[in-house]
């Protein structure tokens, strides 16, 4: 009895034998570019061709396609023909008048295709994927074969940058106006504590900004006239005015530092460190500009013994070194004890013409309330 093959099993096995008896990789593919020009996307590559790529009456049809889900294009094919396949195919071509090749690019084994083509652009076409689709054609039949990878999440339209913004000048409030014409106004961000590290650090500075009020020996009334007083009254009442007047900024902390110069008993210089910081304190809340007795903060600053010493340091007075030395290690158990034995030896120093110097030229920028901070908060 004759066995009976069915169509669909002859042609699927077929398929099998003319695959199985195809080198492994027939095509590659190299220099492969996308891009997308003007309305069309351009697809360009190498490709070669094996010299055992297909048999003599085969033909292998590639067809490059840019696909999406459902969405798909088909690109210019590319025909790998055998020799006894090529011959037949240009028979037929031209007993029909049609040229070889017109709609595809046809080459033979061991060849090589520089392809190009283009197709309209879309915007599915974004992260598509760049396909090469092939089969295999003999005699009157064909078989798909396994396609090609050559491409994936394509993009063809970049992005426009987002634009980076220019940086944008923070609006500046009264009090930060204010702060910048004024070096005794600060932002309260920079006041940590009022503990007695930050008056050490202000004792052992030149106190560089701060609005000084000066007053006479052995005094502590305020006295408008008394060397520069009143400019230095004007300043503080029109800034702190400015700022507490204002929409946008408040005054929310005051510090006033008194002091004394050395000569004169520890008691009565202690006693009138204090009272000329009163003093101005009385300024800033009997002049009608909001300032209350809780947001001013008084520090009795004594014997301005670090004043004395950045004035000499910063002089070419005679004996400085020596001056210096006492200042730095002249100590004792008490404020007192220590004050005395420094003003005793300051004034035995070099006959006293030392001393004289220093009471004539520093003594007198020592009895103030030397320092004077206004701190302020955006609303």
């Amino acid at each position: 009895m004759k066995k009976i093959i069915p169509a669909l099993a002859v042609l699927v096995l077929t398929a099998l034998r003319v695959a199985a008896a195809q080198p492994n990789d027939p095509l590659t593919i190299s220099n492969l570019k996308l891009d997308k020009q003007d309305n069309n996307v351009a697809v360009s590559f190498t490709l070669h061709v094996d010299r055992q790529a297909v048999r003599s009456d085969y033909t292998l049809v590639s067809i490059p396609a840019l696909v999406n889900g459902h969405n798909r294009i088909e690109l210019t094919p590319i025909t790998v023909e055998g020799r006894r396949a090529g011959i037949e195919a240009e028979r037929i071509a031209m007993s029909h008048g049609i040229r070889p090749g017109a709609d595809s690019y046809i080459t033979r084994n061991g060849s090589q295709v520089n392809y190009t083509a283009t197709v309209p652009y879309s915007a599915w076409m974004e992260n598509s994927e760049l396909r090469l689709e092939q089969h295999m054609r003999w005699c009157c039949s064909q078989a798909p074969l396994a396609g090609m990878m050559l491409a994936q999440n394509n993009i063809f339209v970049i992005p426009e940058p987002v634009p980076i913004p220019e940086p944008v000048e923070p609006v500046k409030t009264t009090g930060d106006n204010v702060a910048e014409n004024y070096r005794f106004i600060a932002h309260v961000s920079e006041l940590t504590s009022l503990d007695d590290d930050y008056f050490d650090r202000f004792i052992r500075g030149s106190r560089d900004g701060s609005l000084i009020f000066h007053f006479r020996q052995g005094r502590h009334a305020f006295e408008r006239d008394y060397r520069d007083n009143y400019n230095a009254m004007n300043e503080l009442l029109r800034a702190v005015r400015a700022i507490n007047s204002s929409q946008d900024s408040r005054v929310v902390q005051v510090v006033i530092a008194g002091f004394a110069s050395p000569e004169g008993p520890t008691a009565l210089n202690n006693r009138l460190a204090l009272e000329r910081a009163d003093a101005v304190k009385r300024i800033l809340t009997e002049n009608n500009i909001a300032i209350t007795d809780s947001q001013i903060h008084i520090y009795n600053g004594g014997v301005d013994w670090q004043g004395l010493r950045y004035m000499v340091a910063q002089s070419d007075m005679a004996e400085r070194e020596r001056v210096l030395y006492i200042i730095d290690t002249v100590d004792g158990p008490t404020d007192q004890i220590r004050n005395n034995e420094r003003y005793r030896q300051l004034r035995n120093l070099a006959g006293g013409r030392p001393y004289r110097h220093m009471f004539e030229n520093f003594f007198p920028d020592l009895r103030n309330a030397a320092y004077i901070k206004i701190y302020y908060e955006n609303k």
